[in-house]
């Protein structure tokens, strides 16, 4: 288990390395079974998957389940997020959504996404960059509304942000986060959008100005 604020990295028992976001879970057996390698998620992960082709690599992340047998790819799957997102660098891959027989096969450079609540799914041509920096601690966003910047940075700094329901969270950033404290951020958004920030330990209050 990682907290809010924080990353992690593991490696598994067949090599597989996986990055952990903040805020994120991951369950595996100690070893792995002879007809495949399988592992349970709720957050978000970056797996380098070491290749055997005998034996599949299965990620289950919440109504998602992804199957790869060697391959680089991201899984968002927070539980409190309506969508859920695989994002393939490298390889290939085959994704299975819960109630459906039916799988989705992915080339790199693709993202599949399917909405919990309406139970739609797409499959785009992405930027993976956008959706794996955070493994080398970059956030990035591109064109990203205020709600999506603040829902992330939540995790990113371990906080927890009371939001004004006035405040107008519809502005959109394209921006990367590094080394910046939470208040150099909360300062440029507070320039570019009418809002105001108090920050008490590690509770956030924004509102309009």
């Amino acid at each position: 288990e990682v907290p809010n604020g924080e990353k992690s990295m593991v490696t598994l028992y067949d090599g597989t390395k996986v990055w952990l976001n903040s805020g994120t879970t991951l369950r595996y057996p100690a070893t792995f079974s002879k007809q495949n390698r399988e592992v349970y998620i709720e957050g978000e992960a970056y797996f380098d998957v070491t290749k055997d082709l005998e034996k599949p690599f299965v990620v289950h992340a919440g109504q998602m389940e992804v199957r790869v047998f060697g391959t680089r790819f991201n899984v968002y799957a927070y539980p409190a997020d309506d969508q859920l997102f695989t994002t393939l660098e490298a390889g290939k891959v085959s994704v299975l959504v819960g109630g459906s027989n039916q799988s989705v096969s992915m080339e790199p450079g693709e993202q599949f996404g399917f909405s919990k609540s309406s139970r739609t799914a797409q499959l785009v041509k992405v930027n993976t960059g956008l959706f794996t920096s955070w493994k080398d601690n970059i956030l990035r966003f591109e064109d990203a509304a205020l709600s999506e910047v603040l829902k992330k940075m939540e995790r990113w700094y371990g906080v927890k942000f009371i939001i004004d329901e006035k405040l107008d969270t519809s502005d959109r950033y394209t921006m990367s986060v590094k080394t910046e404290s939470l208040r150099e951020i909360l300062n440029v958004l507070s320039r570019t959008t009418q809002m105001k920030y108090e920050i008490e330990n590690d509770v956030v209050k924004i509102k309009r100005p």
